[in-house]
């Protein structure tokens, strides 16, 4: 195949994901996948004719913050692909339980803010294949549907645009290119993990895979015929 920077950058042109002059918000966690988005769309700047501007936003929840040398070696990183990191810290009420919902609903509050101050144009979230077809089993649990994320979506009257590129790649891609261009990441595990509804469906689709090797792809496959006819411009099947 292609190698993944070809592949990525082809994407993006393809789905219509960026254009001249974009002003590019990069949600960086520390882990894999937001470090190698990053790597990426650092290598695209560097080498594309248009004018494009990346920053990179991490937002620091205190309870499930990063150890000290994880978080000096992603300053590290993106300080060596020239991109300027924006830190800001989120709070979540004490009143409130504390979850993956909760974390995840101040984290993205917090970034969306920094968004309208700065007028970025496009906020860059690093989900990869494996999160698009966990979210589409969650939501066939949980809501009757298969509906999952969007390569593409806008929210708040159009206001807001929320690009995925790295939905249709594999993990193992995102692995093999982090360790070809020296990306290390330390294992941080959140509190909240092991409990989390999603490490659940995790688990269901490695004991279902083990009993037919096909569920992965049938799943993937159902997904994507739902995401199809209910969000408009979806990547279709055989698109990616």
């Amino acid at each position: 195949m292609a190698t993944l920077y070809s592949f990525f950058v082809r994407s993006l042109y393809k789905y219509a994901l960026i254009k001249p002059g974009e002003r590019i918000l990069l949600a960086v966690s520390g882990g894999i996948d937001s470090l190698v988005m990053a790597h990426l769309f650092a290598r695209l700047r560097d080498s594309s004719r248009d004018s494009i501007y990346l920053e990179a936003i991490h937002v620091v929840i205190p309870e499930v913050s990063l150890p000290d040398e994880s978080m000096n070696r992603m300053r590290e990183y993106l300080k060596e692909w020239k991109i300027p990191l924006t830190v800001i810290e989120g709070k979540v009420r004490k009143e409130s339980r504390f979850g993956c919902y909760v974390c995840s609903k101040e984290r993205r509050k917090k970034m969306l803010l920094h968004y309208y101050e700065k007028r970025f144009s496009a906020l860059a979230i690093g989900h990869n294949e494996e999160d698009y077809i966990e979210t589409g089993l969650l939501n066939l649990i949980f809501h009757g549907n298969l509906l999952s994320l969007d390569i593409q979506e806008y929210m708040f009257d159009r206001s807001v645009r929320i690009i995925r590129p790295m939905i249709i790649v594999k993990k193992k891609w995102i692995l093999n290119y982090a360790k070809e261009n020296n990306i290390v990441v330390d294992e941080h595990n959140c509190p909240c993990e092991r409990s989390s509804k999603r490490a659940m469906v995790r688990e269901l689709i490695k004991d279902l895979s083990l009993q037919n090797r096909g569920f992965r792809a049938n799943l993937k496959k159902a997904i994507d015929k739902w995401n199809a006819h209910f969000q408009e411009g979806f990547v279709k099947e055989g698109e990616s």
